[in-house]
């Protein structure tokens, strides 16, 4: 993002100004990525090598780059708390627990960015099912992740809207990646719906074809846009690595910035990375949808924080969204 810029290059000098020699910071870091649309800037930060640009600019030589991809945000977790990858990513969610429950311990994770903002679509083939009130016992709703991904806190937002019980539809949930959900969904198999992302649930002529329909989006039970997903890492990298750390973010901000500026070339990058079988057009088309936008700036994500305390999944809630992300230019941006 071009308002971002001059943020990002005075946190990059100041860490640069640091005290602490450039040998005792890493040489090697361990990314983490998953597989769909919403993690396409680390696809470009991957492809364009993004990080290595940046830490050399911070004079911090070669630093070489690893990433690892994970098809579901709990074994990225894993890798993260294990030391195996440097930053996990996912959705506010998931993010939201490992923060609750890693604060003031020697793994405590805060956030870096966010890295994309979209709703998200309640899909079925099952005709009769109209809203979440028409599920019935022998439907079966693929979710990234069972209780505490996106999709599934939405899920159960949306229950709780409806039955006043917001576990009322966690015995329908079947946990799989975005893109096994969707291939579930149209094997015409057990699983009839899928509380999806993008890009599979922008592919119109895919759920046409298949007679599937939108029983209801995320913005419409979260009140508002909120974030699809963003970075993470621990206080532990961050504080021994500051130049690292900002290396990694000005990274970030830059593949964002070309994601806004030359859709036709990060969807090349995408469907590359990706091995999705869609044409660079299809992918404009989704970056052109209005509700789908890349952006660094954390959105909605208290509305997750305040229905996960409430409902005990957290036991601690942050005054502001700013106590769960690391000091530098994001504490600037306009978030919520």
């Amino acid at each position: 993002m071009r308002i971002a810029s001059t943020l990002i290059l005075a946190f990059v000098a100041l860490a640069s100004t640091s005290s602490r020699p450039a040998l005792a910071e890493v040489t090697e870091v361990h990314m983490s990525r998953g597989l769909s649309l919403g993690f396409l800037p680390s696809m470009v930060m991957e492809d364009r090598k993004l990080i290595e640009k940046h830490a050399a600019a911070a004079g911090l030589g070669k630093v070489s780059v690893s990433w690892f991809k994970f098809s579901g945000g709990v074994a990225m977790n894993d890798a993260l708390l294990a030391g195996q990858v440097d930053f996990a990513g996912g959705g506010p969610p998931p993010f939201a627990v490992l923060w609750a429950r890693t604060r003031g311990s020697a793994v405590e994770v805060k956030g870096v960015a966010a890295m994309n903002a979209a709703p998200m679509y309640l899909l079925t083939r099952n005709p009769n099912v109209k809203s979440v009130r028409d599920f019935g016992p022998g439907d079966r709703i693929a979710v990234p992740g069972a209780k505490v991904s996106d999709q599934a806190v939405v899920l159960q937002m949306a229950a709780e809207q409806a039955f006043g019980d917001p576990k009322k539809l966690d015995p329908l949930t079947v946990a799989l990646s975005l893109p096994d959900g969707f291939a579930a969904l149209l094997s015409k198999g057990e699983i009839d719906s899928q509380f999806s992302g993008p890009p599979f649930q922008y592919e119109a002529d895919v759920l046409k074809q298949h007679g599937i329909h939108r029983v209801l989006d995320s913005n419409a039970v979260l009140g508002g846009p909120a974030t699809f997903l963003m970075m993470w890492t621990t206080k532990r990298f961050h504080d021994a690595n500051p130049k690292t750390y900002a290396a990694v973010y000005a990274a970030l901000a830059e593949a964002i910035d070309l994601i806004n500026h030359d859709h036709k070339a990060v969807a090349g990058i995408f469907l590359r990375m990706a091995g999705e079988k869609m044409s660079v057009d299809e992918v404009v088309r989704i970056f052109d949808q209005p509700d789908m936008r890349y952006s660094l700036a954390p959105e909605g994500v208290m509305r997750y924080v305040d229905f996960m305390h409430r409902t005990g999944v957290i036991k601690v809630r942050p005054e502001s969204w700013k106590d769960m992300f690391f000091p530098g230019p994001v504490q600037q941006l306009k978030g919520s």
